[in-house]
């Protein structure tokens, strides 16, 4: 019975070892991929704004192929959001910052929810979309209130909530 007992353990271990080690280690090579892309797209941002477009993709491809919840993901997409505006196609701005700010909610880094939120708006704003401007305005202004949210920090985030800054 020893031996039995011994021997599932023994087997439960292996599977948990396999179970563990091909998703770490194909998450490995996405990551690498996801930096590559990076390193591509920083090239492209700096050839200036006939770069904008393509680098804003390869970034939000990058957060594509990130863990969920890995904080570069949400950089990604905030950096897409940015270079997508200044290429001129502010929907997909907005729904980069959006979906960057959902991203950085769901694990709890509030300032760049926050922040995210109110680029979105702001955009959405200058798009001459009101009441979605308005909405997100008042998403990033809540998360402003944050008791995370050191008074520094609140202060460039109201800043935004008046409408006067994009990142």
């Amino acid at each position: 019975m020893g031996g039995s007992r011994k021997s599932r353990i023994l087997i439960a271990a292996g599977l948990l070892a396999l179970t563990t080690a091909a998703p770490a280690a194909a998450q490995n090579g996405r990551s690498g991929e996801a930096e590559a892309l990076e390193t591509r797209a920083a090239a492209l941002e700096e050839v200036g704004p006939a770069g904008f477009s393509e680098a804003a993709s390869l970034y939000r491809k990058a957060a594509d192929l990130r863990i969920e919840g890995d904080p570069q993901a949400v950089r990604d997409l905030m950096k897409s959001g940015k270079l997508s505006f200044y290429a001129g196609k502010r929907d997909r701005a907005i729904g980069d910052l959006v979906r960057a700010a959902d991203m950085a909610l769901a694990f709890g880094d509030v300032l760049s929810a926050a922040t995210a939120y109110l680029d979105a708006g702001w955009i959405a704003n200058e798009a001459g979309d009101g009441a979605r401007a308005y909405a997100l305005a008042v998403k990033g202004a809540r998360l402003s209130q944050s008791p995370l949210i050191e008074a520094s920090q609140r202060k460039v985030l109201e800043a935004r909530v008046e409408g006067s800054l994009v990142s």
